[in-house]
């Protein structure tokens, strides 16, 4: 009886390893399956995200005299900043073959892109089927910051409990943002920051050894209380 008794145990003693592992086990299950690891977007730059993308900017010039117009060699000149703002590498100038004319105005534009600092060599001169009144057709290649259309009140704005922002919530704002920005391609690739003023650092540190006030001084004309603003 003692014998049977004690193989009781030793077999117990191993089985309940083993059974711990198996409870464990199933509790892990468990608590998999009840967990939700679908990321949902929260803030407005994430259901609204800026991309950059590839575009082409045009203009054309009508051909109805040899002789440009101020209207239109200030829109050219526009154009060319444009161009030199956004480093484009080729401008695309494209006259109708056949068009005496034609011909004309597209050799004005040209002089009037190289007073504007567009070196000669980026004009690329091309011809193609038109009429005698067909336009000089100018393009390059630029990139645009870009975001998803606004608009989106799929839902109803009164009946909301998951507190979230709603679809259309910071579209506004990012397409702002992607319409002011100087360079798309900082969107993509950030500038470096540039190097520190070492002398400026050097008077801060020195004042900061010292006890000094580190912070810049103020103009009398901005000290002004709202007592004197209202007046008497």
């Amino acid at each position: 009886m003692n014998k049977f008794v004690s193989k009781s145990r030793n077999s117990m003693r191993i089985l309940a390893p083993a059974a711990a592992l198996l409870a464990l086990t199933a509790c892990q299950h468990q608590m998999s399956g009840a967990v939700d690891d679908i990321y949902m977007p929260q803030m407005h730059y994430e259901n609204h995200p800026i991309e950059v993308a590839k575009g082409t900017v045009k203009l054309q010039v009508p051909t109805r005299s040899a002789r440009l117009t101020v209207k239109e060699q200030n829109a050219i000149r526009k154009f060319a900043h444009q161009a030199n703002e956004t480093e484009a590498v080729k401008i695309h100038v494209r006259r109708p073959a056949g068009a005496m004319v034609g011909n004309a105005v597209a050799a004005r534009v040209a002089q009037l892109l190289e007073r504007e600092g567009v070196s000669p060599h980026r004009i690329k001169h091309t011809s193609y089927k038109g009429s005698a009144r067909s336009p000089v057709l100018m393009s390059f290649s630029r990139k645009f910051a870009v975001t998803n259309e606004c608009g989106d009140w799929s839902e109803n704005l009164s009946e909301t409990y998951s507190n979230q922002n709603y679809k259309n919530f910071g579209c506004t704002g990012q397409h702002n943002l992607a319409a002011m920005v100087a360079n798309p391609e900082d969107f993509e690739t950030p500038r470096t920051s540039t190097s520190a003023s070492a002398s400026r650092r050097n008077q801060i540190f020195k004042k900061y050894i010292t006890g000094e006030d580190t912070t810049a001084a103020k103009a009398t004309q901005a000290q002004v209380k709202s007592s004197d603003v209202g007046g008497n």
